[in-house]
């Protein structure tokens, strides 16, 4: 009976060692939200599009003049409403914009006006 208990202890102490090893696993790595601060490209280079702290100022690309200012929130992880006044006739707009790719927005006007827009790079 004590070589049973004896084996059995014995049994126990090893299947309890070998279920403390551990194994190196990797984890997973927290992808960075895509979000759209920063500055972007309207379409054919006609204006750069500014978006910091839900604030955004669009101008000119070649004049630096700017032609709206507005503000935007975040509405999902790729969806954004913007609030739009132009600067020279003082009407507003909404648009909802979509991160389609880390690189490129599409938004639509509530007029139904559809645009593209690609984040700028440094070398822009």
């Amino acid at each position: 009976m004590r070589s049973f208990i004896r084996s059995g202890l014995l049994a126990a102490v090893a299947f309890g060692a070998a279920a403390c090893t551990t194994t190196q696993e990797e984890l997973p790595v927290a992808r960075q939200p895509v979000v759209i601060e920063g500055s972007w490209i309207g379409p054919d280079s006609l204006y750069r599009a500014s978006f910091n702290s839900q604030r955004t100022v669009w101008t000119d690309f070649e004049s630096g003049a700017v032609l709206v200012r507005g503000s935007y929130r975040q509405i999902s992880a790729t969806d954004y409403s913007l609030i739009l006044t132009s600067e020279t006739s003082g009407r507003s707009k909404n648009a909802t914009c979509r991160l389609s790719s880390p690189s490129v927005l599409n938004c639509t006007d509530d007029g139904g006006e559809r645009f593209s827009m690609t984040r700028a790079t440094s070398a822009v």
